[in-house]
């Protein structure tokens, strides 16, 4: 879904879209032609094997310079949490993961699923989620699709017009809103950019590039999405839509 939604948003003269697995990483001069790396959802932990245990570290250390000399990273949801200082996944629980990573652009936790139910290789843990984008004088409601992602712990707010500093200041981009099956407070923050040397980092716990007219052209059944009480309007719509 990443690579469809990035060829939409990319003008084709100006930006080239491809894959690149771990090898590609260690082994080719990747950070030529680049001005975006991004780490889709899916699992951290492989992100970690391939680039931490089997490379040793090199394809880490990679990405960080890369970011440093003026690359930028997306991470969404289980690449968010690869963007973290430490996270806690389903701690206490028979999925547990606890552990530090190596990229360290967040210094501070991610910390979910941020809301009830996930399972790998199933729909459950599926939901519309509503967030609210950070405005300086509003907030301005979205909403988006959600599996398993976190929320960020330890987010200190930059003066307005200010650019966060590698490994003192973070901006808050997104919260979520009260909703059902929320397992954090209110307003915990669901994106975050952060400043590393000359580039810039995003981490993104939802899904920004599944919208929900996305989730029903793409044959996406939106009807396995648990949907809250108060979004009857995006039910009703994707009902309507379905029946169609």
């Amino acid at each position: 879904m990443i690579l469809f939604t990035l060829s939409r948003c990319c003008d084709p003269s100006l930006y080239r879209i491809r894959t690149i697995s771990a090898n590609d990483l260690i082994e080719e001069n990747w950070e030529k032609n680049c001005v975006l790396i991004v780490f889709p959802g899916g699992a951290a932990n492989p992100y970690h094997r391939k680039l931490s245990e089997i490379c040793g570290n090199s394809g880490n250390a990679r990405i960080k310079e890369f970011v440093r000399n003026g690359g930028s990273y997306l991470g969404l949801c289980a690449g968010a949490y690869y963007g973290c200082r430490s996270i806690e996944f389903d701690k206490e629980r028979s999925l547990e993961v606890v552990c530090d990573y190596e990229l360290d652009f967040f210094d501070g936790r991610g910390v979910g699923p941020a809301m009830k139910g996930f399972e790998y290789c199933s729909s459950r843990g599926s939901y519309a989620a509503r967030f609210a984008f950070e405005e300086t004088n509003e907030k301005k409601e979205a909403v988006a699709f959600f599996k398993g992602g976190p929320y960020f712990v330890g987010v200190e707010r930059v003066a307005d017009g200010q650019i966060p500093n590698e490994g003192s200041a973070f901006v808050p981009l997104a919260s979520f809103v009260a909703q059902p099956g929320l397992t954090c407070p209110p307003q915990s923050t669901c994106c975050v950019e952060c400043g590393v040397g000359k580039g810039k980092v995003v981490l993104c716990s939802i899904h920004i590039e599944w919208g929900m007219g996305v989730c029903v052209r793409c044959r996406y059944d939106p009807w396995e999405l648990k949907m809250g009480g108060s979004i009857d309007g995006v039910v009703s719509e994707l009902r309507e839509t379905k029946g169609k």
